[in-house]
């Protein structure tokens, strides 16, 4: 978790006392998000965030973030391996293969 959503999600926790769990995509995390969006822009300030996924990121947009970060080189790398070998092990599978494997020779 980064440092200013941490601190908007203290800022949030202090303002009842700490007497109720602020939940992500919550109706009060939200509200604060709209309210930090609109400082934002009526400052002329740029907001933006790291951001996990692509919908998540388009979400973040609509709610007045101007500047979109897209995961982390990991991440990315991790997704697009993760990708790459469903596909090998549904195109190698028996069932999808053009021919039966072959039997090996003993040697």
């Amino acid at each position: 978790m980064n440092k200013v959503l941490f601190t908007l999600l203290i800022a949030i926790a202090a303002s009842s006392g700490f007497a109720e769990p602020v939940v992500i995509g919550s109706k009060k995390f939200t509200d604060a998000i709209a309210r930090v969006a609109a400082a934002a822009d009526k400052h002329g300030k740029s907001l933006g965030r790291l951001v996990p996924t692509v919908q998540t990121g388009i979400e973040y947009h609509a709610l007045g973030f101007d500047f979109i970060c897209y995961s982390g080189d990991i991440w990315v790398l991790h997704d697009a391996l993760a990708e790459a070998l469903g596909k090998l092990r549904a195109g190698c599978s028996p069932k999808n293969a053009g021919s039966p494997k072959k039997a090996r020779k003993k040697s």
